[in-house]
């Protein structure tokens, strides 16, 4: 993915500067500074856009009249996702002025991850006839992830219910197992969704829902 700031300069007028900017917490910073000939200093990031530091390239103008300055990203993050446009320097006989190019997105789709399953209340166990328990599915994922699926480990088959959350409302032994949440998104590049099988709380060092008798002698 590249980022180009091209310009032409009518005559009499030269292009001392050209800087890359994005939108940041709701307003335009500049990112990347670049130097014509009339200045021959490398390409920089500036503070604002230190992170991006080892994910771009920066390509100088060759020449103060037409030309373009490039930005050119090696890898993609989520935080790239937002609105930039060009600032051009330059002089002539009637002084210094800049010039604001129009806005350009960089729209970022990123893929299922970071899912989590968690309880509450929070407990190794859990006694028959309690309070109803409620399993809590979170996820990262650009768009952000609406399907969710509950399955038990012991029968992945049966589906339990949609969405981020689950609530055991029937508290009893035979309720005991391993819950697994799956998610899903829709990725518009490929049509298809992106399905991930996430997490399971004993791979998370959650204690599977254990519900035990509170009355065990009454079944002898």
């Amino acid at each position: 993915l590249q980022l180009i700031c091209s310009y032409t300069a009518v005559t009499g007028e030269f292009v001392i500067g050209v800087n890359i900017q994005a939108k940041i917490n709701g307003q335009f910073k500049t990112i990347a500074r670049f130097n014509t000939p009339s200045l021959p200093l490398n390409a920089s990031l500036t503070d604002d856009g230190n992170y991006l530091k080892d994910r771009v390239t920066l390509t100088n103008p060759t020449t103060i009249s037409t030309d373009f300055a490039v930005m050119q990203f090696s890898e993609i993050a989520c935080e790239d996702e937002t609105e930039y446009m060009c600032n051009v320097a330059y002089t002539g006989s009637s002084g210094s002025a800049t010039e604001n190019s129009g806005v350009t997105n960089i729209s970022v789709k990123d893929s299922v991850r970071n899912v989590k399953v968690t309880t509450f209340p929070s407990s190794p166990t859990f006694s028959e006839g309690s309070g109803p328990i409620t399993l809590t599915c979170t996820s990262d994922g650009n768009p952000a992830v609406t399907d969710y699926t509950w399955h038990k480990e012991s029968n992945t088959r049966v589906s339990l219910g949609t969405g981020p959350t689950y609530v055991i409302n029937n508290v009893v032994v035979n309720e005991t197992d391993n819950y697994i949440c799956v998610v899903s998104i829709y990725n518009p590049l490929t049509q298809n969704p992106h399905t991930q099988w996430r997490e399971r709380e004993r791979e998370r060092g959650v204690p599977p829902v254990d519900i035990r008798d509170n009355n065990p002698n009454e079944h002898f």
